[in-house]
């Protein structure tokens, strides 16, 4: 089996600099992981600067699994990547990409490298891999979006009293 990627890219309504500094907040992660998906830091160091990592144990379907990531690649408002040290996939590689779209808008983009473990037989499970991909990563930017919105309307708020 070879290689797959997903993307998913959205705009968001803030300036680089700020949905960027989002990121590194240490509750960011925890922000975004979805309701439905089961998981427990084991470790998480160092936010997402390079070498920094993070552990969990992810529950599904009557299964425990630990996934570790580390985080390479980090260029402050441009980008940062994480790659599987050890887990459930045979690869991943996710890149999370930032651009400017405006003075106060940021075209986000995460995308995802990744490969499934047992060859042929893993090739079986790939639609239900996208499906729980895009799943993910649309919760992810929604979450991102809303934040930013209410950041905006609490900030007009603000200015209007």
């Amino acid at each position: 089996m070879s290689k797959k990627t997903f993307t998913k890219r959205s705009l968001i309504n803030g300036p680089i600099a700020d949905v960027f500094k989002w990121h590194q907040h240490p509750d960011a992660f925890r922000r975004l992981t979805p309701p439905w998906h089961k998981i427990e830091i084991l470790e998480k160091a160092d936010g997402i600067k390079d070498g920094a990592r993070v552990t969990m144990l992810i529950y599904a379907h009557g299964m425990k699994v630990k996934w570790s990531l580390q985080h390479t690649g980090f260029i402050e408002n441009k980008q940062f990547c994480d790659y599987q040290v050890s887990g459930p996939l045979k690869s991943w590689f996710h890149r999370h990409l930032f651009e400017p779209a405006g003075d106060h808008a940021t075209s986000l983009e995460d995308r995802v490298e990744y490969e499934l473990p047992f060859g042929f037989f893993g090739s079986v499970a790939e639609p239900i891999a996208e499906k729980e991909l895009k799943r993910l990563f649309d919760y992810r930017h929604q979450v991102l979006q809303k934040d930013f919105q209410a950041r905006t309307a609490n900030a007009s708020a603000s200015e209007q009293h």
